[in-house]
């Protein structure tokens, strides 16, 4: 599903850019790249991205909005390439404040062009705001830490089932040389474990620093 379209004339140079929205909270989520608004103005679902959109090679500001985030919004920069993809992957964690209240938190993870290796391969990264959680990648239970990617090399043509709470959540079919990349996050709607996957020969996901972690 596409969050909105940029009408404008092909530039003579473009990079390539997605907004993934796995924002788990309740309220809804708002996008904004510069002055303009993903899906007319109004509000994203968890789970859906932009589509890959073509952009001027320079430097950008996405603003991300939830009223039950706190603060209510935040803001990433990055810059786009000529001729490379950037995902911006939103999600949120909790924090304890020293009053032991717990809040809220809009994060970002800025996915890029910067690996190329063997492939296929598979990442799977738990956004499921726990320290860690069990998974079964086929037969194989498998133990996620907190952001932090649990990597595999499948063969071309395999196909690797995925689940949590002994629900499938996907099955993936290992149909190309690229780099998949799993997320594993709490659907707001349903209450349950979902799964998002991108695909893209290039790029890597990098955890987050311990400093933005704690």
């Amino acid at each position: 599903l596409i969050f909105g379209s940029i009408l404008r004339a092909q530039p003579l140079e473009a990079g390539y850019l997605k907004v993934v929205n796995l924002i788990s909270l309740k309220s809804p989520t708002y996008v904004q790249l510069g002055e303009f608004k993903f899906n007319r103005g109004e509000p994203i679902s968890a789970g859906e991205d932009s589509g890959t959109l073509a952009v001027a090679p320079r430097n950008y500001t996405l603003k991300v909005s939830n009223e039950s985030a706190d603060p209510k919004f935040d803001t990433v920069d990055f810059s786009v390439e000529n001729g490379k993809t950037v995902i911006v992957m939103c999600y949120d964690e909790q924090i304890e404040k020293s009053n032991n209240e717990i809040i809220n938190r809009i994060r970002f993870n800025l996915l890029t062009e910067t690996f190329e290796g063997e492939f296929p391969r598979l990442s799977i990264v738990s956004l499921m705001k726990m320290s860690s959680i069990p998974i079964r990648v086929d037969n194989e239970t498998v133990i996620l830490e907190d952001r932090r990617a649990h990597r595999i090399n499948p063969e071309l043509d395999d196909s690797v089932t995925i689940k949590v709470e002994n629900s499938t959540l996907e099955t993936i079919a290992i149909e190309k040389p690229v780099h998949y990349i799993a997320f594993i996050y709490r659907d707001p709607k349903a209450g349950s474990p979902s799964l998002s996957l991108l695909q893209n020969r290039k790029l890597e996901y990098q955890a987050p620093l311990e400093s933005e972690i704690d």
